[in-house]
Protein backbone atom coordinates (compact mmCIF):
# COMPACT_ATOMS: atom_id res chain seq x y z
CA UNK A 1 0.00 0.00 0.00
CA UNK A 2 0.96 4.04 -0.17
CA UNK A 3 3.54 4.37 2.86
CA UNK A 4 3.75 8.24 1.73
CA UNK A 5 4.26 10.51 4.90
CA UNK A 6 2.37 13.89 4.70
CA UNK A 7 4.90 17.04 5.66
CA UNK A 8 3.39 20.11 6.53
CA UNK A 9 5.86 23.31 5.59
CA UNK A 10 7.92 23.04 8.71
CA UNK A 11 8.60 19.61 7.79
CA UNK A 12 9.91 21.00 4.55
CA UNK A 13 11.87 23.21 5.70
CA UNK A 14 13.40 20.37 8.11
CA UNK A 15 13.75 18.42 5.38
CA UNK A 16 15.94 21.19 3.49
CA UNK A 17 18.38 20.48 5.83
CA UNK A 18 19.71 17.34 4.51
CA UNK A 19 21.21 19.25 1.74
CA UNK A 20 23.14 21.08 3.82
CA UNK A 21 24.61 18.26 5.37
CA UNK A 22 25.14 16.33 2.29
CA UNK A 23 27.13 19.69 0.79
CA UNK A 24 29.46 19.85 4.17
CA UNK A 25 29.99 16.27 4.46
CA UNK A 26 31.11 16.89 0.79
CA UNK A 27 33.35 19.45 1.17
CA UNK A 28 35.04 17.97 4.24
CA UNK A 29 35.40 14.74 1.88
CA UNK A 30 37.15 16.91 -0.98
CA UNK A 31 39.64 18.85 0.94
CA UNK A 32 40.94 15.06 2.19
CA UNK A 33 39.30 15.51 6.25
CA UNK A 34 38.05 12.24 5.76
CA UNK A 35 37.12 8.98 2.73
CA UNK A 36 33.70 8.40 1.49
CA UNK A 37 33.52 6.88 -1.92
CA UNK A 38 29.70 6.70 -1.60
CA UNK A 39 28.65 10.79 -0.98
CA UNK A 40 29.13 11.82 -4.30
CA UNK A 41 26.54 9.85 -5.75
CA UNK A 42 24.04 11.93 -3.73
CA UNK A 43 25.45 15.30 -3.91
CA UNK A 44 24.57 18.00 -6.78
CA UNK A 45 27.29 20.24 -7.59
CA UNK A 46 24.85 22.90 -9.09
CA UNK A 47 23.03 23.04 -5.98
CA UNK A 48 26.31 24.56 -4.53
CA UNK A 49 27.73 26.64 -6.89
CA UNK A 50 29.57 29.79 -5.13
CA UNK A 51 29.45 28.25 -1.75
CA UNK A 52 32.18 27.16 0.68
CA UNK A 53 33.54 25.51 3.92
CA UNK A 54 35.43 26.68 6.72
CA UNK A 55 37.97 24.39 7.93
CA UNK A 56 36.20 24.52 11.26
CA UNK A 57 33.41 22.79 9.81
CA UNK A 58 35.35 20.36 8.11
CA UNK A 59 37.16 19.57 10.83
CA UNK A 60 34.33 19.01 13.07
CA UNK A 61 32.51 16.67 9.79
CA UNK A 62 35.75 14.85 9.86
CA UNK A 63 35.88 14.12 13.93
CA UNK A 64 31.60 13.85 13.63
CA UNK A 65 31.52 10.75 10.68
CA UNK A 66 35.01 9.22 12.36
CA UNK A 67 33.17 8.88 15.74
CA UNK A 68 29.81 7.60 14.51
CA UNK A 69 31.63 4.71 12.45
CA UNK A 70 34.21 3.86 15.02
CA UNK A 71 31.08 3.34 18.06
CA UNK A 72 28.88 1.64 15.37
CA UNK A 73 31.86 -0.88 15.39
CA UNK A 74 31.65 -1.32 18.89
CA UNK A 75 28.11 -2.14 18.51
CA UNK A 76 28.73 -4.74 15.76
CA UNK A 77 31.70 -5.87 17.88
CA UNK A 78 30.61 -6.34 21.04
CA UNK A 79 28.91 -10.19 20.44
CA UNK A 80 28.16 -12.63 17.55
CA UNK A 81 24.23 -12.28 17.27
CA UNK A 82 22.41 -10.75 14.33
CA UNK A 83 22.42 -6.94 14.46
CA UNK A 84 20.03 -4.52 13.47
CA UNK A 85 20.79 -0.69 12.94
CA UNK A 86 18.21 1.95 12.64
CA UNK A 87 19.15 5.05 10.97
CA UNK A 88 16.48 7.36 12.00
CA UNK A 89 16.02 10.52 9.85
CA UNK A 90 18.70 9.17 7.47
CA UNK A 91 18.91 11.84 4.67
CA UNK A 92 20.92 10.97 2.28
CA UNK A 93 23.68 9.22 4.75
CA UNK A 94 26.47 7.06 3.09
CA UNK A 95 26.46 4.33 6.38
CA UNK A 96 25.11 1.70 5.08
CA UNK A 97 27.61 1.55 1.99
CA UNK A 98 30.95 2.07 4.43
CA UNK A 99 30.12 -0.62 6.28
CA UNK A 100 29.05 -3.10 3.30
CA UNK A 101 32.06 -2.05 1.73
CA UNK A 102 34.68 -2.58 4.42
CA UNK A 103 33.29 -6.33 5.50
CA UNK A 104 30.87 -5.46 8.45
CA UNK A 105 27.83 -7.66 8.36
CA UNK A 106 24.39 -6.17 9.71
CA UNK A 107 20.94 -8.52 9.70
CA UNK A 108 19.13 -5.27 8.97
CA UNK A 109 20.33 -2.03 8.20
CA UNK A 110 17.20 0.45 8.25
CA UNK A 111 16.99 3.69 6.88
CA UNK A 112 14.02 6.34 7.66
CA UNK A 113 12.54 9.51 6.66
CA UNK A 114 10.17 11.53 4.93
CA UNK A 115 8.72 10.10 2.03
CA UNK A 116 9.93 12.74 -0.55
CA UNK A 117 13.67 12.36 0.84
CA UNK A 118 13.54 9.05 0.66
CA UNK A 119 12.09 8.75 -2.92
CA UNK A 120 15.13 11.09 -4.27
CA UNK A 121 17.63 8.67 -2.33
CA UNK A 122 16.19 5.42 -3.83
CA UNK A 123 16.12 7.21 -7.02
CA UNK A 124 20.51 7.72 -6.81
CA UNK A 125 20.23 4.68 -5.70
CA UNK A 126 18.53 2.49 -8.52
CA UNK A 127 20.95 4.73 -11.07
CA UNK A 128 23.77 4.08 -9.16
CA UNK A 129 25.92 0.89 -9.94
CA UNK A 130 28.34 1.75 -7.22
CA UNK A 131 25.26 1.96 -5.06
CA UNK A 132 22.97 -0.76 -5.62
CA UNK A 133 25.11 -3.00 -6.61
CA UNK A 134 26.01 -3.73 -3.19
CA UNK A 135 22.32 -4.52 -1.81
CA UNK A 136 21.78 -8.07 -2.44
CA UNK A 137 18.34 -8.98 -3.68
CA UNK A 138 17.27 -5.32 -4.12
CA UNK A 139 13.64 -4.10 -5.49
CA UNK A 140 12.11 -0.86 -5.87
CA UNK A 141 8.25 -0.15 -4.91
CA UNK A 142 6.44 3.12 -3.61
CA UNK A 143 9.87 4.91 -3.77
CA UNK A 144 11.35 2.60 -1.19
CA UNK A 145 13.98 0.41 -1.33
CA UNK A 146 14.53 -2.95 0.17
CA UNK A 147 17.12 -5.79 -0.30
CA UNK A 148 17.97 -8.80 2.19
CA UNK A 149 19.71 -6.46 4.99
CA UNK A 150 18.85 -3.04 3.52
CA UNK A 151 15.54 -1.11 3.50
CA UNK A 152 14.91 2.50 2.84
CA UNK A 153 11.38 3.30 3.78
CA UNK A 154 9.21 6.76 3.90
CA UNK A 155 7.60 7.28 7.55
CA UNK A 156 7.20 9.60 10.27
CA UNK A 157 8.91 8.84 13.01
CA UNK A 158 6.31 9.74 15.26
CA UNK A 159 3.56 7.56 14.07
CA UNK A 160 4.64 4.31 16.27
CA UNK A 161 2.25 2.26 15.64
CA UNK A 162 2.67 2.36 11.89
CA UNK A 163 6.07 2.31 12.66
CA UNK A 164 6.03 -0.68 14.16
CA UNK A 165 4.06 -2.26 11.28
CA UNK A 166 6.44 -1.16 8.73
CA UNK A 167 9.28 -2.78 10.74
CA UNK A 168 7.36 -5.90 11.70
CA UNK A 169 7.02 -5.81 7.73
CA UNK A 170 10.34 -5.86 6.89
CA UNK A 171 11.44 -8.67 9.32
CA UNK A 172 12.93 -6.21 12.12
CA UNK A 173 12.67 -8.03 15.39
CA UNK A 174 12.14 -6.18 18.64
CA UNK A 175 14.32 -8.91 20.40
CA UNK A 176 17.45 -8.43 18.36
CA UNK A 177 20.42 -6.17 19.67
CA UNK A 178 19.45 -3.05 18.06
CA UNK A 179 21.48 0.78 17.41
CA UNK A 180 19.60 3.74 16.85
CA UNK A 181 21.41 6.50 14.97
CA UNK A 182 20.18 10.06 15.36
CA UNK A 183 22.33 12.88 13.88
CA UNK A 184 20.49 16.41 13.72
CA UNK A 185 16.90 14.76 13.79
CA UNK A 186 15.61 14.97 16.92
CA UNK A 187 16.03 18.65 18.13
CA UNK A 188 14.20 19.95 15.32
CA UNK A 189 10.80 18.33 17.33
CA UNK A 190 9.38 19.01 20.03
CA UNK A 191 10.72 17.96 23.04
CA UNK A 192 7.39 15.80 23.55
CA UNK A 193 8.02 14.81 20.65
CA UNK A 194 11.68 13.65 20.77
CA UNK A 195 11.38 12.58 24.17
CA UNK A 196 8.44 9.93 23.22
CA UNK A 197 10.55 8.29 19.73
CA UNK A 198 13.46 7.97 22.68
CA UNK A 199 11.28 5.73 24.91
CA UNK A 200 9.72 3.93 22.19
CA UNK A 201 13.06 3.21 20.90
CA UNK A 202 13.82 1.82 24.38
CA UNK A 203 10.84 0.26 25.22
CA UNK A 204 9.55 -1.40 22.21
CA UNK A 205 12.85 -2.94 21.57
CA UNK A 206 14.06 -5.72 24.25
CA UNK A 207 18.07 -4.81 23.89
CA UNK A 208 18.75 -1.39 22.72
CA UNK A 209 21.64 1.32 21.88
CA UNK A 210 20.96 4.57 21.13
CA UNK A 211 23.55 6.85 19.63
CA UNK A 212 22.48 10.72 18.88
CA UNK A 213 24.57 14.00 17.86
CA UNK A 214 22.64 16.88 19.14
CA UNK A 215 23.30 20.85 19.30
CA UNK A 216 24.31 22.21 22.87
CA UNK A 217 25.08 25.36 24.47
CA UNK A 218 22.41 27.53 22.52
CA UNK A 219 23.61 30.82 24.15
CA UNK A 220 27.24 31.07 23.09
CA UNK A 221 28.12 33.01 20.53
CA UNK A 222 28.29 30.09 18.00
CA UNK A 223 25.16 28.67 19.17
CA UNK A 224 23.17 32.21 18.80
CA UNK A 225 24.77 32.76 15.14
CA UNK A 226 23.24 28.88 14.37
CA UNK A 227 19.72 29.78 15.78
CA UNK A 228 19.27 33.19 13.52
CA UNK A 229 20.70 31.51 10.34
CA UNK A 230 18.14 29.20 10.64
CA UNK A 231 15.41 31.04 12.02
CA UNK A 232 15.79 33.17 8.57
CA UNK A 233 14.90 29.92 6.62
CA UNK A 234 11.72 29.48 8.35
CA UNK A 235 13.68 26.73 10.87
CA UNK A 236 13.83 26.42 14.89
CA UNK A 237 15.56 24.03 16.55
CA UNK A 238 12.88 23.17 18.90
CA UNK A 239 14.58 21.19 21.40
CA UNK A 240 17.19 23.26 21.61
CA UNK A 241 16.32 25.35 25.04
CA UNK A 242 15.16 22.46 26.60
CA UNK A 243 18.30 20.29 26.26
CA UNK A 244 20.68 22.91 25.86
CA UNK A 245 23.97 20.85 27.99
CA UNK A 246 25.31 17.87 28.30
CA UNK A 247 24.25 17.27 31.66
CA UNK A 248 20.86 18.20 30.42
CA UNK A 249 20.79 15.66 27.51
CA UNK A 250 21.88 12.89 30.04
CA UNK A 251 18.92 13.04 32.45
CA UNK A 252 17.10 13.25 29.26
CA UNK A 253 18.21 9.85 27.76
CA UNK A 254 17.80 8.23 31.63
CA UNK A 255 14.13 9.88 31.99
CA UNK A 256 13.59 8.08 28.38
CA UNK A 257 14.39 4.51 29.45
CA UNK A 258 18.29 4.61 28.90
CA UNK A 259 19.98 3.67 32.15
CA UNK A 260 23.88 3.95 31.27
CA UNK A 261 24.06 6.87 29.34
CA UNK A 262 27.47 8.67 28.28
CA UNK A 263 27.88 12.01 26.84
CA UNK A 264 30.78 14.21 25.45
CA UNK A 265 30.97 17.30 23.67
CA UNK A 266 32.98 17.53 20.35
CA UNK A 267 36.18 18.42 21.39
CA UNK A 268 36.21 15.40 24.25
CA UNK A 269 35.25 13.33 21.69
CA UNK A 270 38.12 14.94 18.78
CA UNK A 271 40.44 14.54 22.02
CA UNK A 272 39.75 10.96 23.48
CA UNK A 273 37.60 8.95 21.48
CA UNK A 274 39.60 9.44 18.14
CA UNK A 275 42.86 7.44 17.79
CA UNK A 276 45.63 9.46 18.09
CA UNK A 277 47.23 8.15 15.41
CA UNK A 278 44.81 8.60 13.33
CA UNK A 279 44.80 12.16 14.11
CA UNK A 280 48.15 13.00 13.40
CA UNK A 281 48.10 11.36 10.49
CA UNK A 282 44.85 13.20 9.12
CA UNK A 283 46.45 16.99 10.64
CA UNK A 284 49.74 15.85 8.21
CA UNK A 285 47.70 14.93 5.62
CA UNK A 286 45.83 17.79 5.58
CA UNK A 287 48.00 21.07 7.13
CA UNK A 288 48.57 21.94 3.62
CA UNK A 289 44.79 22.07 2.41
CA UNK A 290 44.25 23.61 6.14
CA UNK A 291 46.77 26.29 5.92
CA UNK A 292 45.51 27.37 2.36
CA UNK A 293 41.47 27.22 3.51
CA UNK A 294 42.85 29.61 7.04
CA UNK A 295 44.44 31.76 5.07
CA UNK A 296 42.37 32.31 1.82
Amino acid sequence: GDIASTMNIDDENIASTNNDATFCKMMAINKGYYSDPFASHFFNERSFKGFSSTPIMNRGYYARVSAFRKLILRFLASSDENKQIINLGCGFDTCYWYLKSTGHHVSKFVEIDFAETISKKAKKIQETEELHSLIDNVSYRNGEVHGDDYHLIGADMRDFSKLETLLNMIGVSPNRPTLFLSECVLIYMSPEESDSIIHWCSNYFSSSMFLIYEQINPSDPFGQMMINNLRKRGISLLSFQTYPTIASQIERMQNCGYDLVLAKDMNAIYNNLLDLEENRRFLKKISGTHILEQTA
